[in-house]
């Protein structure tokens, strides 16, 4: 005769208030903290009744300390009751070691002036994997995120992330901070995104991120490895970018959003993929290693496709190296572009610099040998100015466009000038 036992677990609703500490081994369906609450051990928290989350922390009483806690939810609806963990109105979630993931919406969520900690966790978002908003704040430490469809990290309306070893893989943006004030601090980070159309990290606007030794890789057509938008400010120190794709640049910037970049490797790979683009934008580095590879990849394009009133593009490199396939610098229809190139080594297959359309081009080489031509075409106007700099190619621009030279401290040009303004 054989015996079976059958265990049978009952939709629940656990609601916690006031001081408690337990360690749970069954399975509660979800779970609402109005207190404070510590659990360890395996515990199971799931929900699929599309009311609730799986564990939600709520309220400025309200702080849940969980220890290799497994949070599910299978819940398939566009609002909260899909993250599997959720604090929001002033709650405190502090998770070490276990997963927490939703299969069709958002894995943890921490909201509305709540704070979140999770170490050692396991994140996975069919949606997005981590959402904060509202002034609230999330720490990220030794964790691994996935977003099948969302991004990996999201904050908005002056909400802060900080991330240390953290690894992230996402279908959508790798980190994204929207709207104004939010604020990322990211330190040995890995992104990785898998989809079209998205960035690594992508900040808009008003909004600031400190990167540190983070590594941000991109694949997919029309992508971004960093993109700072609307007055945002990224700044990158000893980090990697890699792009692959069709029209994936490195490092972008529009509407005065700025890029600052210090012993950082850019490499993109695709057609139509610049290493920089500064669409009225600024980007700065310091001993930048970049390359571009593809069919018209450019070192540096400067454009005006979204423009705030008054807005120009500069960029500027200090050492380092830039090898591309197209051309070192490109203007196409940005006004007053300012490019400054300081004791960088340079590499490429077609001109040293190309202005077209209306644009204003005003170029800087200090300390810089020069292979290639400068052309200046419509109506464009540009001046390139040699400092202690040799220069071997042809300059010449059409009727059209005004082209001036200025050569300074033993500064050489060789090659064909039609028609130029030269000034020595």
């Amino acid at each position: 005769m054989h015996t079976r036992t059958i265990k049978r677990y009952v939709a629940l609703l656990v609601t916690v208030s006031g001081m408690a500490a337990l360690t749970m081994n069954a399975t509660a369906l979800s779970k609402l903290v109005t207190g404070s609450l510590a659990e360890s051990g395996q515990s199971y928290l799931a929900a699929n009744t599309g009311t609730v989350p799986a564990l939600e922390v709520k309220g400025t009483a309200a702080f849940y300390n969980g220890v290799n806690i497994n949070l599910t939810s299978t819940t398939n609806s566009a609002g909260y009751s899909s993250f599997a963990g959720y604090a929001r109105e002033g709650g405190m979630m502090w998770l070490s070691g276990g997963t927490v993931n939703s299969i069709f919406g958002t894995g943890l969520g921490v909201t509305t002036h709540s704070s979140g900690s999770f170490y050692n966790v396991t994140i996975i978002g069919g949606g997005q994997a981590v959402r904060v908003l509202g002034t609230s704040s999330v720490l990220l430490e030794e964790c691994s995120i996935t977003s099948d469809n969302g991004s990996g990290v999201y904050l908005e309306y002056s909400s802060t992330g900080i991330l240390r070893n953290v690894d992230i893989r996402s279908g959508g943006y790798g980190i994204y901070g929207r709207y104004e004030n939010t604020t990322v601090s990211a330190e040995n980070v890995s992104v990785v995104t898998t989809g079209n159309g998205v960035s690594g990290i992508y900040l808009t606007p008003s909004s600031n991120a400190s990167l540190l030794n983070v590594s941000i890789r991109t694949e997919g057509d029309n992508g971004m490895g960093v993109h700072a938008r609307h007055t945002s400010t990224i700044t990158m120190t000893d980090g990697v970018i890699a792009t692959v794709g069709a029209n994936s640049h490195g490092v972008y910037t529009s509407a005065n959003g700025a890029v600052v970049l210090d012993r950082v490797t850019v490499s993109v790979a695709g057609d139509g993929a610049h290493g920089v683009f500064a669409n009225n934008g600024r980007v700065s580095g310091s001993n930048v290693i970049l390359t571009a590879s593809g069919s018209g990849a450019n070192a540096i394009q400067t454009g005006s496709g979204e423009r705030d009133s008054g807005v120009n593009s500069a960029v500027s490199f200090y050492h380092g190296a830039l090898t591309v396939t197209g051309d070192l610098i490109v203007n196409g229809t940005a006004h007053n572009t300012v490019v400054l190139l300081d004791h960088v080594q340079v590499f490429h297959g077609g001109n040293v610099a190309t202005n077209a359309g209306i644009g204003t081009l005003s170029m800087t080489m200090v300390g810089m040998e020069l292979s290639g031509g400068i052309t200046g075409s419509g109506s464009s106007s540009t001046t390139v100015s040699l400092d202690d700099s040799r220069l071997f190619g042809d300059i010449t621009a059409n009727d059209d466009a005004a082209l001036t030279v200025n050569l300074d401290n033993a500064s050489e040009l060789t090659g064909k000038i039609d028609p130029v303004d030269l000034s020595v």
